[in-house]
């Protein structure tokens, strides 16, 4: 008796929660940007079901309790997203470790449009991001948020190795060149040469991306850089 209350108490606490998954869901339905919930269900594990007088307890002595079913749970509760519905990540980062791996969530699959990495005073990424040019030769800054506050972001190195082919040597030039004189730069390249790689990385990252768009988005963004751009303000001063 004990044993069957308890199988249908356990189902009962699941449709609560289901229930729960659903008028939070009809509450939101006109909230802008809000994201259906689902949720599954589970039984559990049926090797937690085993005689209570079991001397030992191993995977040739587990029984069920009888011929109930011991009971449900909710398994996963996640998002509805549509397949092409993609996040931006943004990470205030110094060591670039968390949005490194953001990074590889995207490689391995993670529907993301855009990783953004956020600096403070101490902008050493953002320069390299828009110069091609590694420069720990500044002045440090002590702010509020002691973890942007770093002039060598160790894990730099690792997306570098990937990008470059997982070429050892030039890494190894690099970096040895930042240890030796504080600073390293991207490889020479033009302005076009630029456009056209980024251009086909576009378009091997998304095979339906029609050339045009790709060298659109490239030619309108590329160009505005620190690097080939003179006149390039920098907005992050503050």
């Amino acid at each position: 008796m004990v044993r069957a209350l308890y199988t249908a108490w356990t189902g009962l606490r699941n449709e609560e929660k289901r229930m729960d998954v659903v008028t939070n869901n009809m509450a939101n339905a006109d909230t802008t940007g809000y994201k259906k919930i689902e949720v599954t269900s589970e039984s559990f594990a049926s090797h937690l079901a085993v005689k209570i007088n079991d001397e030992e307890i191993g995977p040739d002595r587990m029984q069920g309790i009888g011929g109930l079913n011991p009971g449900v749970k909710i398994g996963e509760t996640y998002f509805d997203k549509a397949d092409d519905d993609k996040i931006n990540i943004v990470v205030p980062t110094g060591n670039f470790g968390n949005i490194l791996a953001a990074y590889f969530a995207k490689e391995m699959g993670l529907p993301v449009n855009k990783l953004i990495c956020a600096s403070n005073k101490n902008k050493v990424l953002t320069d390299f991001i828009t110069t091609g040019t590694y420069d720990r030769n500044r002045e440090f800054f002590t702010t509020s948020s002691p973890s942007m506050d770093i002039l060598i972001s160790s894990n730099l190195e690792r997306l570098l190795y990937l990008l470059c082919g997982r070429n050892s040597d030039t890494i190894n030039e690099w970096f040895s060149a930042l240890n030796k004189d504080g600073k390293y730069t991207e490889p020479d390249i033009t302005l076009t040469e630029m456009i056209v790689r980024k251009s086909k990385e576009m378009m091997e990252k998304n095979p339906r991306l029609p050339e045009t768009t790709a060298t659109g988005i490239t030619t309108t963004f590329i160009p505005g850089l620190k690097r080939w751009n003179p006149e390039f303000k920098d907005d992050y001063q503050f």
